[in-house]
């Protein structure tokens, strides 16, 4: 006669759950969480950031009045500035892959985009916002560059301009 057991045939033991989440691990900094934020204070610090080539590719939070300067051939993820912050992007590139956030976010700030391309891969690509208790709003002049996104290429809200010059071209 042959009988079947219920017990179990083998048992994890811990040593062997914990090889499995470490083999797991470097498949969670693949994701979005694991990628870097350089927050630049206007208030704080020297106030400004350059992204040359060769920077480390991060996503960038500007605040409280600072610059970031994105040189020719430097890459960033997402741009976020707000409280009267400053864009430059000089024949750089923005190549976001986010799926909560648009590549670039002006909040009450400014950008001067020349020669560059702004990509979103999921969401828009640049959004010019305002806060609901001011009378003026963001503004960014763009100048022989791309701003491609996959569900729309700009937006712009009340109080806020955008100005393509130059063979500029927004898709989305």
């Amino acid at each position: 006669m042959i009988t079947a057991s219920t017990a179990p045939r083998f048992h994890l033991s811990r040593l062997s759950t914990a090889i499995k989440l470490l083999a797991a691990a470097p498949l969670y900094l693949l994701g979005e969480q694991a990628l870097a934020v350089t927050v630049v204070d206007g208030q704080n610090g020297p106030g400004f950031y350059d992204v040359i080539p060769g920077s480390h590719t991060d996503n960038y939070v500007l605040q409280r009045g600072a610059t970031l300067n994105v040189k020719p051939g430097g890459v960033t993820r997402e741009i976020s500035a707000s409280g009267g912050s400053t864009l430059n992007m000089d024949g750089g590139r923005v190549s976001s892959y986010s799926t909560t956030n648009t590549a670039v976010l002006l909040h009450h700030s400014n950008a001067n985009i020349v020669n560059s391309s702004i990509t979103s891969h999921s969401r828009g690509a640049l959004d010019l916002a305002r806060s609901m208790s001011q009378d003026s709003g963001s503004e960014a002049v763009v100048s022989n560059s791309q701003i491609t996104g996959a569900t729309y290429g700009a937006t712009v809200t009340a109080f806020s301009h955008l100005q393509l010059l130059n063979g500029s071209t927004d898709r989305g």
